[in-house]
């Protein structure tokens, strides 16, 4: 990805926030979603060269979670199962934080609270929706 307007963001008040880029979530959306993983992959590695902050937002369910015992849905990102892992080109490092999203939105788990005082955040990642 060549970015034709450079974008500056200060280390220290800015972060890269990559949301469900999970096996299960991108498998669903099929080859459409390469290009996507390729660009996010980019931005990646700019913020870890750059030293920036990276939050990986990992989508998490339980069986008992209401998407299935109330609104009926079929199974998916279950605990413990080999669909919640994020794809091969974006796995977090040990130093990166993960928070683990069991509502639609992350943004109210202490850990992305804890994670989160930054001016600037770039937010990169697909929904985890049917395609199409």
């Amino acid at each position: 990805m060549k970015s034709e307007n450079p974008v500056e963001l200060a280390d220290e008040s800015s972060a890269l926030v990559i949301v469900d880029m999970q096996i299960e979530g991108c498998e669903r959306h099929g080859p459409s979603v390469r290009p996507v993983i390729r660009n996010i992959q980019s931005l990646l590695s700019r913020f870890r060269e750059a030293n920036g902050k990276v939050i990986h937002i990992q989508s998490v369910r339980s069986k008992e979670h209401p998407e299935f015992t109330v609104f009926g849905k079929e199974y998916a990102l279950l605990e413990n199962s080999p669909g919640i892992d994020f794809v091969k080109e974006l796995q977090p490092l040990d130093s990166e934080v993960v928070v683990k999203k069991i509502l639609t939105t992350p943004f109210t788990a202490p850990l992305w609270k804890q994670n989160s005082k930054r001016q600037a955040s770039v937010l990169a990642g697909i929904p985890l929706l049917s395609p199409g």
